[in-house]
């Protein structure tokens, strides 16, 4: 017997998008002077009353738009970019429109991670990079299928993409990555010796 043709297919593959933006210095730039005008220790108060002792560092700072008013722009693209996803993916979106959710800054020192979460029940969910120094920590995506731990292990020093528990997805100062709010994520330790900054954003279904 003689096969004509193989094909494999990919039943459930997890899209993950990245943007890296040439023209991102001023932005970011802009985005740092203000950060350094907020008042840390109010946020922290704040942070800690409506979310608890988990977000005592500063991580997941919930600043006004008004006050950090150089993040406009790069919710802006977050947005243009979930729009052309939903064409991508061809949404139906004739009741519903994808509008910005919530955004957030992490300030995260050295020593301090983040545990693995979702950003459900937002449909996308999105990052991006102002402070990114090495060994600061990569975004860890974590595959939802639990059974993987029953298949073979690759050898050593292979990587199956298809049946890896996990990406690591390395971003440098400028880059967004757009991912699905519903797939776990994480951050190891910050083992350098600055803070990552990140601004992170979710975009939810709003009917029309």
């Amino acid at each position: 017997m003689h096969v004509e043709e193989q094909v494999i297919t990919l039943c459930f593959p997890t899209p993950i998008w990245r943007f890296d933006f040439q023209d991102f210095a001023p932005v970011n730039d802009a985005i740092r002077r203000e950060l350094s005008q907020q008042d840390w220790g109010k946020l922290d108060a704040e942070n800690q009353q409506s979310f608890g002792a988990l977000h005592s560092f500063r991580e997941d700072r919930f600043i006004p738009i008004d006050d950090l008013p150089s993040v406009r722009i790069v919710l802006e693209y977050f947005l243009t970019a979930c729009s052309e996803i939903a064409k991508e993916r061809k949404w139906d979106l004739t009741e519903n429109s994808l509008t910005l959710g919530n955004f957030w800054v992490h300030s995260t020192p050295p020593g301090e991670v983040t545990q693995s979460h979702t950003h459900k029940p937002a449909v996308l969910s999105g990052v991006y990079y102002v402070d990114k120094p090495e060994d600061s920590g990569d975004l860890v995506f974590v595959d939802v299928n639990q059974f993987h731990d029953y298949e073979p292990r690759p050898l050593p020093g292979e990587v199956d993409p298809i049946s890896t528990p996990q990406v690591v997805v390395k971003a440098n100062e400028g880059t967004m990555i757009v991912f699905p709010s519903w797939l776990p994520h994480k951050v190891p330790k910050n083992m350098s010796g600055q803070n990552r900054v990140s601004v992170s954003f979710n975009a939810i279904l709003t009917p029309r």
